[in-house]
This record gives C-alpha cells, sequence and structure tokens, in this order.
C-alpha cells in the first residue's frame, strides 16, 4: 500500500506513511466494520441501486499518535464536513468519481 505525504516530513516528527494514514476530518469509519479498512479511511466496495442507501458505522476521528494537544484537534474539525469519493463503476462505462461532503448535524462547535 502506498500512501501520499500531506505535508513536509521532518526529522523526528511523523513519516510520510503516518501522516498519510491520518484520517483529516471529524470521523472515520469504524476500522474493521462494514467493510473498514483498518485505518477507517475506506471500505471495500459494494453495489447499491440507484435511490438506495447504506449506513457505516462511524467514529470521532482520534488525534494523531504524535499530537500532544488532542482538545485543539477535536475543536479544529470539530464543524467539518464528512469529505468522501465514492468511485463508482458500471458495466460498459468509465469509471468515474463523485466528491461528496456530508455535513453530520450536532458536531458545530459551541
Amino acid at each position: 500500500m502506498t500512501f501520499a505525504a500531506r505535508g513536509p516530513v521532518t526529522a523526528g516528527g511523523p513519516t510520510a506513511e503516518q501522516i498519510a494514514r491520518q484520517v483529516w476530518g471529524p470521523y472515520r469509519f469504524l476500522p474493521r466494520v462494514d467493510g473498514a479498512d483498518e485505518t477507517g479511511r475506506g471500505v471495500e466496495p459494494f453495489s447499491l441501486l440507484v435511490g438506495d442507501w447504506r449506513p457505516f458505522a462511524l467514529e470521532r476521528t482520534p488525534p494523531p499518535p504524535w499530537s500532544n494537544d488532542s482538545g485543539s484537534w477535536r475543536e479544529r474539525y470539530a464543524d467539518q464536513p464528512v469529505r468522501l469519493t465514492l468511485s463508482c463503476y458500471r458495466k460498459d462505462h468509465e469509471p468515474w468519481t463523485v466528491p461528496v461532503e456530508i455535513v453530520v448535524e450536532g458536531t458545530a462547535k459551541s
């Protein structure tokens, strides 16, 4: 598995892989539930008919392990939407992606 770096890597700081594995938002998929990967960044492919929906278990994203201020981490991402990239496939069509932002009600900062 390869990971793209989110920012510069400094000596003694997090590695490029640690930065790439971190979910940078308020929620992540619950790791290893509903087909989610171990990081909570993505889920296994599944079929969905037009107009159907599928629920997923989410949890608040924990701060990065190298962070020493979990309060400011949560505050920074509290009112951010959950950002998804849907990868879509249909027989006899080219694959396409759909970026989606979902605002989770009741999570905004007070």
